[in-house]
């Protein structure tokens, strides 16, 4: 139980409901103990895998529907940027980003109402020093792998 909550992460329904789904199927497949080795493979092959992508993608497809076409594009670049890296990023780093991007339309309040709405639908948060990351392991995770190369 204790790695299956350590996989799950951020305790949301639709991620305990997903891999626990995805852990039955492979224990009652294989025949087999639900280990710490199987839930993370059970995690990063089925979970992320195909099967339960469509869960996941209106993450992605919100961002053009409730953003502009500009803060939208913004927003896919700083999410990526977050997804790449390892560590939280600082506020300065991800407003690079976003000026990289925007090019002279960026403007700094623009990023602060864009980190807010990042915020505000859960896909980011802030630490105590104010560096960024994804607010759940899974996102970012998914984010990972099938937006990274696409933007």
């Amino acid at each position: 139980m204790e790695a299956f909550l350590g996989q799950v992460g951020t305790f949301l329904p639709i991620f305990i409901q997903i891999l626990a789904s995805a852990v039955a199927a492979e224990v009652q497949k294989r025949r087999a103990s639900a280990t710490p080795e199987l839930i993370r493979e059970c995690y990063q092959q089925r979970a992320l895998g195909p099967e339960f992508r469509s869960c996941f993608e209106d993450f992605y497809e919100r961002l053009d529907r409730y953003y502009a076409p500009d803060e939208s594009r913004a927003a896919k670049r700083v999410l990526k940027e977050l997804a790449v890296s390892i560590e939280p990023l600082s506020r300065s780093q991800l407003l690079g980003a976003y000026a990289q991007e925007l090019g002279d339309s960026a403007s700094e309040s623009g990023f602060d109402f864009m980190l807010t709405w990042l915020s505000d639908d859960f896909y980011i948060c802030a630490n105590q020093a104010g560096q960024f990351s994804f607010k759940t392991m899974w996102l970012r995770d998914w984010w990972r792998r099938y937006h990274v190369s696409t933007l």
